[in-house]
């Protein structure tokens, strides 16, 4: 179980004091947070390298109409990405398109030889990638080697040159992606991805949908201002031109596709702070009045007013259904609900998600089911973290199991399977205060034990050699063993130059009221809560700092020695906790909930009616049936 410290209270208020958590102290960035600008904060689009070459190639294939290929990932991140250029496209009258985006299951990540085969087959002269590629060097060099004369004949796309006409040779691909880049790039016609050493643009933490948006935001301000006189071939600039001299884009008209980019932004768990804070913040407003028929559907289904929507309804009803069409079907299935136009489409769609995510929950209920009872007969609940795994698990739903099991044993979990190739995959998630890309990394290269791996903080991918699985478990271990070493070595070092400055606790403070900054397996409480607070006071300010996710966590509290005056278990097979509390001061009470609480067993004997609690707590703020409750939500019973 994690260690709760109390952090110390800094600032003249409760806001200053979140504000300052998270490192918001100077005035001017203060009112940066609290009141979201996008005129002020996002960033120019052409500070990305290779912008110029994108917005170029691009208008110049719809003006000779080449034929161009939309490549996506499968998740609730390319998939919006793919949804913001298909909407562009649509924008312009451009129809000369099509999508692609790979089986989860066949496939796999990434940009392959055989689909890219396919998709010139069609006549694709531009693919354009989207949330994937930076990875692959052998695939880029293929696309590179084709040509369209070649393969298509002499027939294939024009250009306009004068009087005459030049053929279109090349078949280029232009990769946008957010993954880090390895040490060699791939050979691409162009590269849109922040992350590239080279590359000036200040925001390195763009999702993939965030990255295709600023393609669109260069190509709609280009369109608006008309010049294409910059671009380096004259024919092609006067092309280009003639094409687009009647065609509008009203200003400000692709704020409109934040609801994409939003939903892919805090699906995919970056760090919402700088630009990704507005693309939360507006996109969560455009959701809120999106004109999607497909999403309008989906939150009638639900009995969502979108009026009152917050980034844990994304999290928890929209993004797992996006995911479930390429974890239980196809992921064109999430594509086209969140495109259609066609109100029977949309019906469908909306159907066939909410069915295959009520599928996908019974499948996940009982692989936890079958994984738990792994991890009790092996005793491995005592150990600091699980690692678990069998060659018949499904590899794409383990990352939402691996989810289940942190919840109920509070420390990191491995899980691994075997996809339909034979390759081991796997899925690691972790509570606060751990970091399980840093636990993989610790593990030397040299080892061999990674195929390859990556993620954030509290949720990873991994693929592992055969013939290393067998000293997974262990190798894992001794990287957090390591781990655990070093920052327990760094808190001595750092208790030692505080004494000898004559500075009293650990790490700065003062010893009374907690340390203020975070070790590993310890969480930082923001403030004892009574229960008279519990209610639009504290809500506003609580409201006034999300959206919240990653690097922007929602404020936790402590509540000591509150009495629990009624259990309840509530939902279709009583699986959901409420308490109704009450402060033995004031006499105030308040409800707390905990949702999936039945098999919870860290809850086993620590609730009693009429008995004290110590509890680590959230607050929300419950719209149903349009009605607001402040309420509690359970992180945590000590």
């Amino acid at each position: 179980m994690p260690t709760y410290k109390l952090r110390p209270f800094q600032g003249d208020s409760f806001l200053d004091h979140l504000l300052h958590s998270r490192g918001v102290t100077d005035p001017t960035e203060k009112t940066a947070f609290l009141s979201p600008n996008y005129d002020l904060g996002t960033h120019d689009p052409f500070l990305l390298k290779d912008m110029k070459k994108v917005v170029e190639r691009i208008l110049r294939a719809v003006s000779t109409d080449e034929k161009i290929c939309i490549y996506s990932d499968f998740d609730a991140d390319g998939i919006p990405g793919a949804v913001v250029l298909h909407d562009f496209f649509k924008k312009i009258s451009y129809v000369n398109t099509f999508h692609y985006i790979p089986d989860r299951h066949i496939e796999g990540f990434g940009i392959h030889r055989p689909a890219l085969e396919k998709i010139i087959a069609q006549g694709a002269t531009l693919i354009i990638s989207i949330d994937c590629g930076i990875a692959e060097i052998d695939n880029a060099a293929w696309v590179k080697t084709q040509k369209a004369q070649e393969i298509f004949g002499e027939n294939s796309t024009k250009t306009q040159e004068g009087d005459s006409t030049k053929a279109v040779d090349s078949i280029d691909l232009i990769i946008t992606d957010h993954h880090t880049p390895g040490a060699i790039l791939p050979d691409a016609f162009a590269i849109i991805n922040p992350k590239q050493i080279d590359c000036e643009y200040p925001e390195k933490m763009l999702c993939g949908s965030g990255v295709i948006y600023k393609v669109v935001q260069a190509l709609c301000q280009t369109i608006r201002e008309k010049d294409f006189s910059n671009f380096n071939d004259d024919a092609v600039s006067n092309a280009i031109a003639a094409y687009f001299k009647d065609i509008e884009i009203k200003e400000g008209w692709e704020k409109w596709l934040l609801d994409m980019v939003g939903l892919a932004t805090l699906s995919d768990m970056v760090p919402l702070r700088g630009e990704n804070r507005i693309f939360a913040y507006f996109g969560l407003t455009v959701l809120r009045k999106t004109p999607r028929l497909g999403l309008i559907k989906l939150f009638k289904s639900l009995k969502m007013n979108p009026a009152h929507m917050t980034e844990e309804d994304i999290a928890f009803m929209i993004t797992p259904r996006i995911n479930a069409a390429s974890r239980m079907a196809s992921p064109m299935d999430a594509f086209h609900l969140l495109a259609t136009t066609d109100d029977a489409e949309a019906d469908r769609l909306v159907e066939h998600l909410n069915n295959l995510n009520t599928e996908r929950k019974t499948r996940v209920a009982h692989l936890v089911k079958a994984i738990k009872k792994s991890i009790e007969e092996r005793d491995l609940q005592h150990k600091p973290i699980i690692v678990v795994g069998n060659p018949d698990w499904q590899p794409p739903v383990l990352g939402l199991v691996a989810t289940n099991i942190v919840r109920d044993y509070g420390k990191p979990v491995f899980l691994w399977g075997r996809d339909e190739e034979g390759v081991i995959k796997g899925s690691c998630r972790a509570p606060d205060g751990h970091d399980v890309v840093k636990i993989m990394r610790a593990i030397p290269e040299a080892d061999g034990v990674f195929l390859n791996m990556g993620g954030h903080v509290a949720a990873g991918g991994y693929s592992v050699s055969s013939e290393k699985i067998h000293v997974f478990e262990e190798k894992i271990l001794e990287a957090h063993a390591g781990i655990l070493k070093a920052v327990e070595d760094a808190k001595v070092a750092i208790d030692v130059a505080n004494k000898a400055a004559g500075i009293k606790g650990i790490n700065g403070t003062d010893g009374e009221h907690g340390v203020g900054v975070a070790v590993l397996g310890e969480i930082l409480v923001d403030k004892v809560l009574n229960a008279g607070e519990v209610g639009r006071t504290v809500w506003n300010v609580i409201e006034k700092v999300g959206p919240y996710g990653e690097s922007n966590p929602k404020p936790l509290f402590m509540m000591k020695g509150i009495t629990v005056m009624d259990i309840k278990y509530f939902g279709k097979t009583k699986e959901h906790l409420e308490l109704r509390l009450q402060d033995g001061l004031s006499g105030d009470e308040t409800k707390a909930i905990k949702f999936f609480a039945k098999e919870d067993k860290a809850l086993e004997g620590k609730l009693k009616i009429g008995e004290l609690a110590d509890l680590i707590v959230h607050m929300e703020k419950s719209m149903f049936k349009n009605y607001p409750e402040y309420r509690l939500r359970i992180v945590d019973i000590l």
